[in-house]
């Protein structure tokens, strides 16, 4: 099936599906699909091919509402808890939008077909819009295509305020504790409450959960988590580490698995397992950097080994460090306050989908594996994003940050080693950066592997 679209044919070749006048092609998923039906006062089974059903029967609830077709999408868009992308019409317009933090990846480009008509083009990875002579475009995350105009959502999900989140604690039941009490504890509980919810939305049907496992405080927590989750929820939990020989993260991982009694399945990484897999790993990225480099590297190995286990929903701790301040460059953003720090911190999530989603999300789909991040569930987003920087980054000198964080995995009764242990990238910590810098770089032109590449693509 190919997974280019043109303006006019299904959206990445998915068969659309109809509901009165209007009609939809929908890929990914809806994490809070029930609170959902609610709004439709249905309770309808939850499978593959109704959660376009549900979608399709939203967008005509909020149309007739409003009697305004892209005041219908917005509406819908902004109640969406998932994974997600999707193309709809109502005959007369077309809607082209994907989930705030473009966790499906989502080009586009425009071309001229054999009448001299402009024709927008869809797709999931660049190739095959090169392969058109045509660079591409991203539709950036917070944005709908409307009838050819990139139109902005209003309010997207980084612009998520202290307000609104007071309202929520007024309205709904998704938090705790009451809006006069906004102190350590307030936030740390909603913190873990949201945190559980974001992983159990996520494992819904999956009898065989993944989940790529560092050692480090926010992989542990997801895996604590899932582990607690699993006395209760009928599903097998395994953790996929990989790293060099006495790596850190391969050592780390090995203990805690040890001591928290959880199933780790991992991989020794050399310079021949990197050499066999990296051309194909390129391919995948299309765009590259060293780093980018070693972090796909490190994604590519741990799906691979659940793809090999027959595990096609993995888990990840992506999201933490953006949410919690855990780079290492806020340490000189927080020396211009807490106020530079907080928009730093929503400037990361802004940019998640070109940074880090759609290299890693581009290599696991290769790898027919799914990532799903607890860490970037809407809800969760939405009040880590207004936990105040004092819970977050203490100093200028701060080499733990993410306190918040590493406070929930002592609730969790997470080992003192790991709650206190300090970030190490992917790159670094699986001992993957080191490995290619010494051993790949020097006899691999990987620029220009990439730059023959592309260029042979659009020729």
């Amino acid at each position: 099936m190919s997974n280019i679209t043109f303006f006019k044919d299904n959206f990445l070749g998915i068969n659309p599906i109809e509901f009165k006048n209007l009609k939809l092609s929908f890929i990914g998923e809806i994490y809070n699909h029930k609170e959902l039906n609610d709004i439709l006062n249905e309770n309808s089974p939850y499978d593959y091919y109704l959660k376009g059903e549900l979608l399709l029967k939203l967008i005509d609830y909020f149309q007739e509402r409003f009697n305004n077709f892209l005041i219908a999408i917005e509406n819908v868009i902004s109640l969406l808890n998932g994974d997600f992308a999707f193309s709809v019409t109502d005959g007369e317009n077309l809607a082209i939008s994907r989930d705030y933090l473009g966790s499906i990846i989502l080009f586009y480009g425009l071309v001229n077909d054999e009448n001299g008509v402009k024709e927008y083009i869809f797709s999931q990875n660049r190739k095959d819009i090169w392969k058109l002579g045509i660079e591409e475009e991203t539709l950036k995350p917070g944005t709908i295509f409307y009838n050819g105009k990139i139109m902005p959502i209003e309010n997207p999900i980084w612009n998520f305020t202290d307000e609104n989140v007071l309202n929520n604690i007024d309205n709904t039941n998704n938090y705790i504790d009451n809006i006069n009490n906004t102190n350590n504890n307030f936030y740390k509980e909603n913190l873990k409450k949201l945190l559980f919810d974001g992983v159990l939305r996520r494992i819904e049907g999956v009898k065989h959960v993944g989940l790529i496992f560092s050692g480090g405080v926010d992989s542990t927590i997801i895996a604590k988590i899932l582990k607690n989750l699993s006395n209760i929820h009928d599903f097998k939990l395994t953790l996929y580490t990989i790293g060099t020989k006495n790596s850190q993260d391969l050592e780390f991982s090995k203990k805690v698995a040890n001591d928290l009694n959880l199933d780790l399945k991992y991989q020794i990484i050399d310079e021949i397992a990197i050499k066999n897999d990296l051309e194909d790993v390129l391919i995948t990225m299309e765009k590259a950097n060293i780093v980018k480099i070693g972090v796909g590297l490190a994604i590519h190995f741990a799906t691979k080994l659940a793809q090999n286990d027959g595990v096609h929903v993995v888990l990840t701790g992506q999201g933490a460090d953006e949410l919690f301040g855990g780079y290492h460059r806020n340490l000189e953003i927080f020396k211009e306050g807490y106020d530079n720090l907080s928009k730093a911190i929503r400037f990361d999530i802004e940019n998640m989908h070109h940074v880090n989603l759609e290299r890693d999300v581009a290599i696991a789909t290769n790898n027919n594996v799914q990532l799903r991040s607890p860490f970037l569930d809407k809800n969760f987003i939405e009040f880590a994003l207004n936990v105040p920087g004092e819970y977050k980054v203490k100093s200028s000198d701060d080499n733990l940050r993410k306190h918040i964080l590493r406070e929930i995995a002592i609730d969790l009764d997470i080992p003192e080693y790991v709650v206190y242990r300090p970030k190490k990238a992917a790159q670094y910590g699986s001992g993957i950066h080191k490995l290619l810098s010494k051993k790949i770089i020097p006899i691999f032109n990987w620029k220009r592997f990439l730059d023959d590449f592309k260029k042979n693509q659009l020729n």
